[in-house]
C-alpha cells in the first residue's frame, strides 16, 4: 500500500518502490492501470519492462487526488507469469483554506452584535419547499 496522505487535490504527490529480480532468468512486469476509476490520477514510470537476473529497477509512482475527498485506487502489479499484486494507492485530497481567529477592537460590542445577528435568525420564518403555488401566490 501506498499512502500519500493529506495533499492538496490540485498536487501530484510522488514517491519512489523498488522492483527486485532475484532468480536467474528475466522477468517481464507491467503496472496495471485499468483499474484506476480517472485518468492521471494514478502514473507509474516505467510501467512495464523486463528485469535482468539480480537487477534492481527504481519505479516512480505519481498520485494527484483531483478532488479534495479521501481517494483509494487500486493498481495490478503483474510479474512474469505470478499471479497479480494488488497494490493501493490513497490519499486524502485536501482543499487549501484559511482560518483566521483575530482580536476585536471592542468585544464587548462584537459579542452584543453577534447575540443580536443570533436572535434575528431565530426569528426568520420557515419556508417550506412543498407549500403550494396557491399559498405561494397569496
Amino acid at each position: 500500500e501506498l499512502d500519500f496522505g493529506d495533499i492538496p487535490f490540485t498536487e501530484v504527490g510522488e514517491t519512489e518502490l523498488y522492483l527486485s529480480n532475484k532468480g536467474q532468468v528475466p522477468a517481464s512486469f507491467n503496472f496495471n492501470l485499468s483499474g484506476v476509476s480517472r485518468p492521471f490520477v494514478v502514473d507509474v514510470v516505467p510501467s512495464n519492462g523486463v528485469l535482468k537476473p539480480e537487477e534492481r529497477l527504481k519505479v516512480t509512482v505519481r498520485f494527484r487526488a483531483g478532488i479534495p475527498d479521501l481517494v483509494v485506487e487500486t493498481v495490478l502489479v503483474e510479474v512474469a507469469h505470478f499471479e497479480a499484486t494488488v497494490l493501493t494507492v490513497r490519499g486524502l485530497g485536501t482543499f487549501p483554506g484559511v482560518v483566521l481567529d483575530l482580536p476585536r477592537k471592542n468585544e464587548a460590542e462584537h459579542k452584543l452584535q453577534l447575540d443580536a445577528a443570533a436572535k434575528r435568525l431565530q426569528m426568520l420564518p420557515v419556508v417550506s419547499s412543498s407549500a403550494s403555488a396557491d399559498e405561494r401566490s397569496e
